[in-house]
């Protein structure tokens, strides 16, 4: 709950260093840069941490694709269940709030479909190719060769992964500022908002649980890992420390691959399915390590609707995750 505020304090301090600067904005056209290398050096920091992982290593065969099942299908729920309620919202598929006479074609379907090509931005390819960095130098550093103490390790880059996070909300809140149309967007966006972080909750949870029907999983085990909703750095240890190593493994694992895809795959969403659709695909980590991407592929409402959401489980998370793993049936 601590980091939400934490987030918070540095997106609105941001937001007005933003605001103060906005008639000279155009001098900070860096930040954009500085932005997707914050990106590429978190993403490639969580490519390390599973490397360097040992037990992980030993069982990625065995959890590996079912984390990947796991990972997918809940994602497509996710992205499906968006789609149908930004439509009866109102929202059209560029994240615009359109006026009410035009909403009924929303919720019969009648929306222009998207024409031309998808482009893939080169990020994309940079962020993939950092994961299997980052990958790769932890493997060979430290279960490998033990050049690196995997304990030392994985605490300084847990440091750098926290504070790289507040930077990267900063950076957001900055661009927030330079606009200066957010107060405008939330004002407008209005209570209804609260209905996407709800919408993927719910959407997430139903994904989870339909996978285990095929594995070997209960019903435990399904809202453990579902429970998680991508904040891969404390609900996983959660699980773990209640007792349930393998499962807590399984949800870090599959909280890790969804960041990834989604920081790989919000870009085509955008482009060929809508822009609202964007801004749940990483649950509790729509408002730090994926909500400069989700900016940069949509639009600043979606920023804040993807910020709210990240809030919303960024403060339920460590209430409702110890009261799951203590459940008994």
């Amino acid at each position: 709950m601590k980091t939400a505020f934490f987030y918070l304090g540095f997106a609105a301090l941001g937001y007005f260093i933003g605001a103060r600067f906005r008639s000279k904005k155009d001098s900070f056209g860096w930040l954009g840069k500085l932005l997707t290398f914050v990106v590429f050096s978190l993403i490639t920091c969580m490519g390390y941490k599973i490397g360097s992982s040992e037990s992980i290593i030993n069982d990625i065969k065995e959890i590996g694709i079912n984390s990947a099942i796991l990972t997918v299908v809940p994602l497509i729920f996710t992205i499906i269940a968006l789609s149908i309620t930004r439509r009866l919202v109102g929202y059209n598929a560029k994240g615009e709030l359109v006026p009410k006479e035009e909403r009924k074609k929303l919720r019969e379907g009648k929306e222009p479909k998207k024409k031309g090509k998808t482009v893939i931005p080169k990020t994309t390819f940079l962020y993939v190719a950092g994961v299997i960095a980052g990958f790769i130098f932890g493997y060979i550093m430290v279960v490998r060769t033990g050049i690196i103490d995997f304990e030392k390790g994985y605490s300084v880059v847990g440091i750098y992964i926290t504070y790289a996070l507040y930077l990267m909300v900063f950076l957001v809140g900055v661009d927030l500022g330079f606009d200066g149309n957010a107060p405008k967007l939330i004002k407008q966006a209005g209570v209804k908002t609260l209905i996407f972080p709800l919408v993927v909750g719910i959407a997430t949870l139903l994904g989870v649980f339909a996978c285990t029907i095929f594995m070997d999983y209960d019903a435990h085990d399904a809202l453990m890992i579902g429970g998680t909703f991508c904040w891969y750095s404390l609900a996983p240890n959660i699980i773990i420390d209640g007792g349930y190593v393998a499962t807590g493994a399984v949800a870090f694992l599959c909280n890790f691959f969804r960041v990834i895809l989604t920081l790989i795959t919000v870009p085509i969403v955008a482009q060929k399915i809508g822009y609202v659709e964007t801004t749940g695909m990483a649950v509790a980590a729509s408002m730090d390590v994926c909500i400069g991407t989700i900016e940069s592929s949509t639009n600043k409402t979606c920023a804040i609707i993807a910020f709210v959401t990240g809030c919303v489980y960024t403060f339920i998370i460590p209430v409702t995750m110890p009261i799951i793993v203590s459940m008994n049936f």
